[in-house]
């Protein structure tokens, strides 16, 4: 039933999303890093970066594996861009708060992983419901 449906693909959704999401924390600790990393703007623009080179993989994963459809890329590039903000929103009170509670380091190297899971819902909702809506085939 489509109920299942939905399940599995979140269940893909999110399979995927901690893959990329362990190749994105490097990229954003990375980056951060070369930064000079020491603010929280400098970790929201790295958290941003982090994003910009996994679109592309991320939209055919999502196409050819939980959604199976075309979608609509240009969609896809503007979900990605409110998901990126929100994160990159996100990330630095997620890094003050994890700071406030195991102190730092820890904020720096855990506050984006933190704020992204907290992403993850808004995004697949996004995705399915407007990137690839009309597209879904019914299996």
């Amino acid at each position: 039933n489509s109920k299942t449906k939905m399940i599995f693909e979140f269940l893909k959704f999110f399979a995927n999303g901690g893959f990329l999401g362990i190749i994105a924390w490097a990229l954003q600790q990375a980056i951060y890093y070369v930064l000079g990393g020491d603010t929280p703007e400098k970790y929201a623009i790295a958290s941003a970066l982090t994003y910009v080179p996994l679109v592309v993989v991320n939209f055919v994963i999502q196409r050819r594996w939980i959604f199976k459809t075309s979608g609509l890329f240009p969609r896809f590039l503007i979900a990605n861009l409110l998901i990126m903000l929100l994160i990159s929103a996100l990330s630095p009170i997620c890094r003050q708060a994890v700071n406030l509670v195991l102190g730092p380091p820890w904020g720096s190297h855990l506050g984006f992983i933190f704020a992204a899971l907290l992403g993850s819902i808004p995004s697949f909702l996004i995705k399915r419901y407007w990137v690839f809506r009309k597209h879904i085939k019914n299996h």
